[in-house]
């Protein structure tokens, strides 16, 4: 799944630490850990709060089209 490894660069481009995403997000920065780790697999709900504190679309995270 590649949607890690563009949460990961979305939020690092957006100078955002793992911290603030959670604020914004709800999501545990234990839980964003793990999905940029690869360790978990988010929900739609869960992605759905990433995309919105990201300000990205769901979609964007499986792809660099943003």
């Amino acid at each position: 799944m590649i949607c890690f490894i563009i949460c990961f660069q979305v939020r690092t481009e957006k100078r955002m630490t793992q911290k603030h995403l959670s604020k914004l997000s709800g999501i545990s920065t234990s839980m964003i850990s793990a999905i940029e780790l690869g360790e978990r697999h988010p929900t739609v709900p869960v992605l759905d709060a990433l995309a919105r504190a990201l300000q990205v679309k769901v979609t964007d995270l499986y792809s660099r089209k943003f």
